[in-house]
């Protein structure tokens, strides 16, 4: 579910959202890179104290037609997610690799409908760089759109942490064709 690409300067990320679920508590399926400390193991920071960051070059290719939602980069606690880098695409007629959405920071579980907007006209294909960055338990994304030219931040505190933090990057569709089906 993830290969190079053909030049070799990335990797594609592709997720079936026709029902297989890859772990125990998300009924949706994704396809991630999971961050590892220095000895290879899973890592478990401290989310108050610790200085940290990730970077992140990523397109979205496409996204699912029936629920176009997806995340791309995260903050997450042993139990709980603090950041989520995330696409709400169009809420009717997506045909799923022509669209155009919004791009949310979405803090500590918040919905989208309160999320902080980091671009309000992302299209289906844009290539865009995100910095999450934490200091003094405070977490920061920086966005960049770089078609448009479209530059924005974020700020917010920790809340609710809950074990050792982590970053994670890839393709978590918040979709599952199965689910959606039935109403759940």
């Amino acid at each position: 579910f993830f290969k190079l690409n053909d030049d070799k300067s990335g990797v594609i990320f592709t997720t079936h959202v026709g029902g297989a679920t890859t772990s125990a508590g998300t009924a949706f399926a994704r396809t991630e890179l999971r961050e590892r400390d220095a000895q290879g193991e899973k890592a478990a920071w401290d989310c108050a104290k610790d200085v940290r960051s990730m970077t992140i070059r990523q397109r979205i290719l496409q996204s699912p037609t029936h629920k176009p939602q997806m995340s791309g980069g995260q903050i997450h606690g042993a139990k709980n997610g603090n950041l989520e880098v995330y696409y709400n695409g169009p809420k009717s007629g997506a045909n799923g690799t022509t669209d155009s959405g919004v791009m949310l920071a979405k803090f500590n579980g918040e919905s989208s409908t309160v999320a902080p907007v980091l671009d309000d006209d992302y299209r289906i294909g844009d290539m865009m760089q995100i910095k999450v960055a934490t200091r003094d338990g405070v977490i920061t994304v920086d966005y960049k759109n770089e078609r448009s030219g479209k530059t924005s931040s974020a700020s917010k505190p920790f809340e609710k942490i809950m074990g050792g933090c982590y970053f994670k990057a890839g393709n978590y569709p918040q979709a599952c064709t199965k689910l959606n089906m039935y109403g759940v």
